[in-house]
């Protein structure tokens, strides 16, 4: 466990311009989330627990965020995470519902392990479920995007010029 990070505070100069955009942030993941979540069916939701490989990436993400790879010299107690990329390579992969959820464990964990406030954990959420929602709309629009029942193309050629769009809008 981390120490409690000094930007926990929020803004010093202008704390309400901050709360009002963490405040629209999270109103604005709402649906995203909502749609997310309600969109996966018993079916799929047994489709993804039958993944092994899922199973696999999300114990990588959430150790991952557990303990961060930290940099040679550098004393940085976030460090760097894996569950950016693993996140965008599940919803590529299953889509939306389970990029969602594997990042809203992540974001939990990350937020017990380095003691954030809850509304730095829950601003962190908002803002992964925006990047993801938003590249799933993408995925979509290129007739891309993957479901626990029809799992996205494998990585390739084919594949990856039609991606780049949502890999731009993620990041």
């Amino acid at each position: 466990m981390g120490q409690a990070d000094h930007r926990d505070l929020g803004s010093v100069v202008r704390p309400t311009a901050l709360y009002i955009f963490i405040a629209i942030c999270a109103l604005l993941s709402v649906p995203v989330l909502v749609f997310a979540v309600g969109s996966l069916d018993p079916d799929q939701a047994r489709a993804l627990t039958g993944l092994p490989a899922l199973w696999i990436v999300t114990a990588m993400v959430l150790l991952g965020e557990a303990w961060p790879a930290l940099r040679p010299g550098r004393h940085d107690a976030a460090g760097a995470t894996t569950s950016i990329v693993f996140t965008f390579a599940v919803l590529l992969y299953l889509g939306l519902s389970a990029a969602v959820l594997l990042a809203a464990a992540a974001t939990l964990v990350a937020g017990l392990c380095r003691r954030h406030t809850w509304w730095r954990a829950g601003f962190n959420l908002a803002q992964a479920t925006l990047g993801l929602g938003a590249a799933y709309g993408i995925l979509l629009l290129a007739a891309e995007a993957g479901t626990p029942r029809s799992p996205g193309c494998r990585p390739g050629p084919a594949c990856s010029p039609r991606r780049w769009p949502a890999s731009c809008t993620w990041w």
